[in-house]
């Protein structure tokens, strides 16, 4: 075979396997939007729009607003050019992946604890007095909630790190459909709640056990949406192992470049929790929440 007719087949090969990985993106995107749907009615159907509802969504806010800062801050904006570059090496840039893999999980348990510890204050800027006072343990219930929430923190962001892998890889599917695995073990979940407790619109009677099964299953839907995300890298080779000692690997520069992406994303947070006070201040009764 010739070099043009060689360079044409992988040409070929290229576009055909560009789009089968985007025919199951958009499957996959499409499955999960649907899922979605279904779990905001069954949300609906057992919240409500009353108090409980408004405190699940600020439990909720809280891992996502500080995935927002991982994700887009950190993990899209350095981690993906990093992998890329290294994959290039001689050994296909594993051990420098186990390393960023290493560090990155390492940051996240140190965020998660400091979240963990920084919930009750937390909450407390999200939700305004004036809520607190009109429905007496709004804002108990929204810490309640949120410590069942915040454990999503590091599964968010091992769900960021892994599916860059994947996709650096060449590995789509999983990457793809594990966002509609998570919708269904959070409708299952809210599937319990309502078979179990029906409508749930007054805070006063909200019960831990409600509260344990509501967050629970949340925080394991985004569980499970990063798990599912070993096997494949699994199957495709990939062996991670802990490695540290990051000196001369050129991590200087990622640190460098993360922090000031972290810095730019943080405004997006401190918008979210403003948003989340005036909201509940409207709620409470406030005419003049500024």
């Amino acid at each position: 075979m010739s070099h043009a007719a060689t360079v044409e087949a992988k040409a070929i090969a290229r576009g055909a396997r560009v789009a089968h990985n985007s025919a199951q993106m958009a499957v996959g995107t499409m499955v999960s939007r649907a899922l979605g749907f279904v779990r905001v009615m069954l949300l609906a159907l057992c919240l409500g729009v009353a108090l409980p509802n408004d405190a699940f969504s600020i439990a909720q806010g809280l891992p996502q607003f500080l995935f927002v800062i991982i994700s887009t801050g950190a993990v899209t904006a350095v981690f993906v050019p990093q992998i890329t570059k290294a994959m290039a090496r001689a050994d296909g840039g594993e051990d420098f992946i186990n390393r960023l893999m290493t560090l990155a999980l390492l940051f996240l348990a140190g965020c998660t604890v400091l979240a963990v510890l920084a919930t009750p204050w937390l909450t407390d800027l999200m939700v305004s007095d004036a809520a607190d006072a009109q429905a007496a343990g709004y804002l108990q219930l929204a810490t309640l909630l949120a410590y069942w929430c915040i454990p999503q923190l590091p599964f968010y962001g091992l769900f960021a790190v892994l599916g860059q892998v994947l996709n650096a890889r060449g590995s789509f599917r999983a990457f793809a459909w594990a966002p509609a695995l998570a919708n269904v073990v959070q409708v299952a979940a809210l599937g319990l709640f309502y078979w179990v407790w029906g409508y749930q619109g007054d805070v006063a009677t909200f019960t831990p056990m409600m509260a344990a099964v509501l967050g629970g299953g949340a925080t394991l839907g985004i569980a499970v949406q990063a798990l599912v995300l070993l096997p494949p890298l699994l199957r495709d080779g990939f062996r991670f192992k802990l490695r540290f000692g990051w000196r001369g690997m050129g991590f200087g520069a990622i640190t460098k470049m993360t922090a000031w992406a972290v810095a730019a994303v943080s405004l997006t947070m401190v918008m979210n929790f403003v948003i989340s006070w005036a909201l509940t201040a409207a709620r409470g009764g406030l005419d003049d929440v500024l």
